[in-house]
């Protein structure tokens, strides 16, 4: 999906806003942190939270 929504100062930078859902397994046992818990620590943890 991709929308352009104007601001109301269109000299202004554009702010590009995007998301996605991942569709990977991810079995909890596997994780020191649960995958889906969106706990933090240093920074968010779980699947998807950062990719290294």
């Amino acid at each position: 999906m991709l929308a352009r929504i104007p601001g109301a100062d269109p000299d202004r930078a554009a702010l590009l806003i995007h998301g996605h859902l991942d569709v990977v397994p991810a079995d909890p046992a596997d994780w020191r942190i649960p995958p889906f818990s969106g706990a933090v620590e240093t920074a968010v943890s779980g699947a998807g939270g950062r990719w290294t």
